[in-house]
C-alpha cells in the first residue's frame, strides 16, 4: 500500500504484528484524508503537526514536538536494523 501523502511504499512495523488487515499498513492520516493511510515519515512530520495545531497547540511547541518524534523514529529504524 503506498502513503496517501507521500505515495511511498508504507513498510509494515513491528509493533503493527500482529493485527487485523484493516491497519496493517500505515497510519491514521485523518483529518488530511479521509480513510487515508499515511507512513510513519508523514505521520510524525505532518499529520500530527496539523492535529497539534488544530488543538491549540502554538507553532513553537509543535515544531518541538515533531522533533522528538523524528529523533524516536529514527532510533526505532537503527535499533531494528
Amino acid at each position: 500500500m503506498d502513503c496517501c501523502l507521500c505515495g511511498e511504499v508504507i513498510e509494515v512495523e513491528e509493533w503493527q504484528l500482529p493485527t487485523n488487515e484493516d491497519t496493517l499498513f500505515g497510519r491514521n492520516a485523518e483529518p488530511l484524508v479521509e480513510n487515508g493511510r499515511c507512513c510513519a515519515e508523514c505521520d510524525n512530520g505532518v499529520v500530527i503537526p496539523f492535529r497539534m495545531l488544530n488543538a491549540g497547540y502554538t507553532p513553537q511547541q509543535t515544531i518541538e514536538i515533531a522533533k522528538a518524534l523524528s529523533t524516536l523514529q529514527d532510533y526505532r529504524e537503527r535499533k531494528n536494523a
